[in-house]
């Protein structure tokens, strides 16, 4: 078998069977290894989004008690995923070899997150504008006899 010239990167795909992970060794520098943690924590943040993003659509059309619950996990893991995205994954110079499907996921989560905000926006501004009229209907209530 011939020599490695000096210097030159190799990377070995090893298996654990203790932890049965797969870990990728680079022997020069740790430019590659993070990529399979950070990819992946995208991957686990933009799956719960897309189920949860079903789970909010089902809960307004169905059980408007389920609507907060869905409507903070979908917030949660599109932010999540933007922030993987803007903080990991652009500054490592990942994002010039990822596929295009990267970008269709990141696009929706991005997305998502707009939409989510915004309705956030309008609740608590629909909440502001109404809340005299809550107050008034509400003050006299520590006052009712028993």
């Amino acid at each position: 078998m011939a020599k490695r010239p000096r210097g030159s990167k190799q990377c070995v795909l090893g298996y654990t069977s203790s932890r049965a992970r797969i870990h990728l060794l680079s022997t020069d520098t740790d430019t590659i290894s993070p990529y399979p943690i950070i990819i992946g924590r995208f991957y686990v943040n933009y799956s719960m989004l897309v189920i949860n993003s079903f789970g909010l659509q089902n809960a307004m059309e169905r059980s408007a008690v389920d609507v907060g619950h869905f409507f903070a996990r979908c917030h949660s893991s599109a932010t999540a995923c933007a922030t993987l995205v803007r903080d990991e994954l652009a500054p490592r110079g990942f994002l010039k070899y990822s596929p295009d499907s990267h970008f269709v996921m990141i696009s929706y989560a991005v997305l998502s997150l707009l939409k989510v905000s915004e309705a956030r926006c309008c609740v608590f501004r629909f909440l502001r504008s109404d809340l005299p009229s809550v107050l008034a209907r509400t003050t006299g209530i520590p006052n009712v006899p028993r």
